[in-house]
């Protein structure tokens, strides 16, 4: 069992100082001991060259399903560029077909007479002269007076 713990350590590479001298010791002495450890260190180059394998294989399949998914990708970006402009195309010919108001009707529609804030009528004035009628008229729509 003693066996066992130095050589998992060594494979581990945390062998103290003392542990080294007595692995060292017993590789020296010991056939059966050096080779239990030439098998684990061959299983673990076993092990490590098969991890590598199969991340190798992951990571080739990982590419391939990237490269596919880009091409679907890049024929959707054709496709929603192709529906955009249509759609801009579409949106501004009806914008500019149905507007068909006259200069004069869009006038009249958007016309608001100018607040009077050069003359405001206060009720309190008696003082009426031509600029005080003018502006009294023309708050009340009388644009021809």
């Amino acid at each position: 069992m003693k066996h066992e713990k130095l050589i998992e350590k060594y494979i581990q590479n945390r062998l103290s100082a003392q542990e080294k001298i007595v692995f060292d010791d017993l590789l020296s002495n010991d056939t059966i001991f050096k080779e239990e450890v030439a098998l684990h260190t061959n299983l673990k180059k076993a092990v490590a060259a098969e991890d590598d394998a199969q991340f190798k294989t992951l990571i080739t399949n990982l590419e391939q399903q990237a490269e596919s998914t880009t091409i679907q990708k890049r024929s959707y970006i054709k496709w929603l560029a192709a529906a955009s402009i249509v759609l801009l195309l579409g949106l501004s010919y009806f914008l500019t077909i149905n507007n068909k108001a006259t200069p004069n009707e869009l006038f009249a529609s958007y016309f608001k007479p100018y607040r009077n804030v050069v003359a405001p009528i206060v009720r309190s004035n008696d003082f009426q002269d031509e600029k005080t009628l003018a502006f009294m008229a023309y708050e009340k729509g009388e644009y021809k007076t």
